[in-house]
């Protein structure tokens, strides 16, 4: 192992732009996942900057020993598998056409407005141990009907699997902005691969303009975006669109509010970031990942800042 700098001439040698690669490569490796330059670029919170600029940064930052490279990729731990990540992408790769498949199909659930793509999958990484997880965005005073549909399916035709069908987060299009304006949601919302809606997906972004305040060089995602509608969940929906439809999304939401209230009361009502559940927005994640998230980095700051004896902001 390479003996580490901890000289205090190395923090006014920083430039700007490495402290913002540092911290990059240092929140992705929170995920054991090492980044390519372009990933660098796209992942920097500094605007008017080029690969280029990107690619001097780094081999300086190399040539003083606090970041390694291997093959393409770039990381600041020695415990980084790069072969991981390249079979991570393989499994990504093989994956893909199935999740276009699974999100063409919540897109034809009465009141679905858009899908995407989110999680581990959005970055081009799959496992053994990963789901498909899906963004959903519901017509305003359908969400949680919309919700039960889908879940009731899973449970009764997929054995309740999140194997292959995990929508865990859900809004409607009337709040189509993001409450939690931070680096891990920038990311997650910026990594979202559209499969249905192209429409939704702008005005998506347009509604979290905050993003652009972590990323600014991040590009809109390309896909195949699936626009076809089917008689059947235009039938539904003309049936579900009066009272029927109000009593019915209230009934649903209040049966699952009573379940989480029920089985998490210990952080029900108390962790609004990790448990949702208002007439507009359903949210379930209740082992806390973004808090954990967010805090392992923050560690892994001070920790790198410590152990080189530097500021990174």
């Amino acid at each position: 192992m390479a003996v580490l700098s901890t000289n205090p001439a190395v923090e006014a040698e920083l430039s700007v732009l490495s402290k913002d690669i540092l911290r990059s490569l240092l929140y992705f490796n929170i995920f054991k996942f090492p980044l390519k330059i372009e990933e660098l670029f796209y992942n920097s919170s500094i605007k008017n900057i080029s690969i280029v600029e990107v690619t001097e940064e780094v081999n300086t930052l190399m040539q003083m020993g606090m970041v390694k490279k291997e093959e393409d990729y770039f990381f600041v731990s020695d415990n980084i598998s790069i072969q991981k990540r390249i079979e991570g992408g393989k499994m990504s790769n093989n994956s893909m056409e199935l999740a276009h498949r699974v999100g063409c199909f919540i897109a034809c659930f009465p009141f679905v407005r858009g899908v995407f793509i989110s999680g581990s999958l959005s970055k081009g990484y799959m496992d053994g141990k990963s789901d498909i997880d899906f963004f959903v965005v519901t017509a305003p005073n359908r969400l949680w009907l919309s919700r039960t549909l889908l879940v009731l399916f899973k449970k009764l035709f997929l054995f309740n699997s999140r194997k292959f069908f995990c929508p865990n987060y859900f809004i409607d299009t009337d709040h189509l902005e993001i409450p939690d304006q931070n680096i891990f949601t920038a990311k997650e919302l910026n990594y979202l691969i559209p499969i249905y809606n192209s429409s939704v997906y702008r005005k998506l972004l347009e509604s979290n303009e905050w993003r652009e305040d972590f990323m600014p060089n991040f590009p809109a995602r390309s896909s195949l975006i699936y626009s076809g509608r089917l008689w059947s969940k235009d039938f539904w929906e003309t049936l579900l669109d009066g009272r029927l439809g109000d009593k019915l999304d209230d009934f649903c939401m209040k049966i699952t509010e009573r379940f989480w209230r029920k089985k998490y009361k210990a952080i029900f009502g108390k962790d609004a970031v990790s448990i949702r559940c208002k007439k507009y927005v359903s949210k379930f994640h209740p082992k806390g990942y973004q808090n954990k998230v967010i805090e392992k980095y923050k560690q892994s700051i001070r920790n790198f800042e410590e152990l080189y004896n530097i500021n990174l902001y």
